[in-house]
């Protein structure tokens, strides 16, 4: 591989590891990259601390990306890369109360499971057009994650997303975001008990409902020109939500709409909304 070393850190390029790449306990007082690197049986960063940025852009990974508890003073990216995780089941990005400047997994391909449970992000969470699918059909895990804000757009998922008990500072957007789960045990897309200045799903597409009870928003919710599709749940359940606003124009629901003890402060719109078969869901 090429090597280039600089005050800023290491940086691998176009490397191949047969084995598992250890990196896991230790302090490492300068950033690392990978760019361009296949790893064939995953690479493990878990329990360390590194001074600088973590890259791992346009890699291929079979096996999965370890984060656990990983301390970086700078931000980890992961952009435009390729992570499947053992067999195509269990996790494939493990970063579990990871405290980072912020994680971002644009523009990938993702096979398993995105873990982010209790992560503290300084800056932010990118998912922009990258693409989950999971077997065992849960394709983010983020419980009680912390981050100022975060950039889902275009996302698509197959699988459900948990961010139930999360904290966005700024605001969660999932523009265009395609969601798609094969359970009834469990919504589809769930933001329980989150804190936020505002959410936007505008031109969102979601299969197998969403939950936002107990939602705490100050600014708009924008659920504008979406399409939810109750799984033999409800479609949208927004029971004791809080809000500046709610906006529902021009959207669709296959399932019932269950807004129970909400408190939209200003305005609810939802003019061309079209509700069906609500009274079987």
């Amino acid at each position: 591989p090429d090597w280039v070393v600089s005050p800023s850190g290491l940086i691998v390029v176009g490397a191949y590891f047969e084995t598992e790449l250890d990196f896991a306990l230790l302090q490492i007082p300068h950033g690392v990259g990978f760019v361009q690197c296949k790893f064939a049986a995953g690479v493990d960063f878990g329990l360390s601390e590194i001074a600088g940025d973590l890259l791992l852009n346009s890699c291929e990974v079979q096996g999965a990306v370890g984060l656990l508890r990983l301390r970086a003073k700078g931000a980890v990216t992961l952009e435009g890369s390729s992570i499947r995780a053992e067999g195509g089941v269990g996790v494939a990005v493990f970063a579990d109360q990871l405290e980072a400047d912020g994680i971002s997994l644009q523009n990938c391909v993702v096979v398993g499971r995105v873990s982010l449970s209790a992560a503290r992000l300084r800056l932010g969470l990118s998912l922009a057009r990258t693409r989950i699918h999971s077997i065992e059909n849960v394709a983010i895990t983020a419980r009680a994650l912390t981050t100022l804000n975060a950039d889902c757009t275009s996302i698509r998922c197959a699988g459900t997303v948990d961010f139930e008990g999360s904290e966005f500072s700024r605001g969660l957007v999932m523009l265009g975001a395609r969601i798609n789960s094969r359970t009834v045990q469990s919504y589809a897309l769930n933001l329980t008990d989150c804190r936020m200045e505002q959410l936007s799903l505008t031109g969102a597409r979601i299969g197998g409902g969403m939950t936002m009870a107990r939602i705490r928003v100050s600014g708009p919710v924008l659920l504008d020109r979406c399409t939810i599709v109750a799984n033999r749940r409800k479609a949208l359940k927004g029971d004791q939500m809080q809000a500046g606003m709610l906006q529902l124009n021009d959207s669709r629901m296959r399932g019932s709409v269950e807004l129970i003890r909400a408190d939209v402060q200003h305005d609810l719109d939802a003019q061309r909304l079209v509700v069906r078969n609500a009274g079987a869901a």
